[in-house]
């Protein structure tokens, strides 16, 4: 199955670079994607104005995703908040990749007897199939530990992994 937008030839230059931006990421998640589908391993997600909050569960954790302009230091360029969205592909039992644009991603533990915490987020690319990491995501990227951000002007891929603590 696939996907082919309506009219796209007629964004102006600011969309078109945004929809290229989202191309690039799938490109890149292509062969990651076709492992992962038909099982529990991947999961997307939609936000807009009226949906500005999703929970998934994947393996151990739950992933909660808000819509960037849900958090108070958002950088607003719209009048009306646009889509924000993403995919989240498991990896390992503790690893996954999280991919998209415009969100806040907080973890919980899915047994609830234990919380969950971030290990480490890396940014990255995928480069003929491999993982090639960039910038670690240190405390003013994760808010101290205490999320994953996906900023809303851009697509972006980035690598978490978790661990649960009691």
């Amino acid at each position: 199955m696939g996907y082919s937008p309506f009219s796209i030839e007629s964004l102006d230059a600011g969309r078109t670079q945004h929809v290229a931006g989202a191309y690039d990421v799938l490109r890149q998640l292509a062969p990651l994607i076709l492992e992962h589908q038909g099982k529990v391993t991947m999961a997307g997600v939609l936000l807009d104005d009226a949906n500005q909050k999703r929970q998934l569960e994947l393996g151990d954790f739950v992933f909660n995703f808000a819509h960037e302009y849900s958090w108070s230091y958002a950088v607003r360029s719209e009048a009306e908040p646009p889509r924000f969205g993403g995919l989240i592909i498991m990896l390992s039992r503790d690893e996954f990749i999280v991919a998209g644009t415009g969100l806040i991603v907080t973890f919980a533990s899915r047994s609830g007897d234990a919380a969950a915490g971030i290990a480490s987020i890396d940014e990255g690319i995928f480069a003929d199939g491999k993982w090639v990491p960039g910038r670690r995501m240190n405390g003013d990227q994760s808010h101290q530990g205490r999320h994953l951000h996906l900023p809303g002007n851009a697509f972006g891929i980035q690598k978490v992994r978790l661990y649960l603590y009691r």
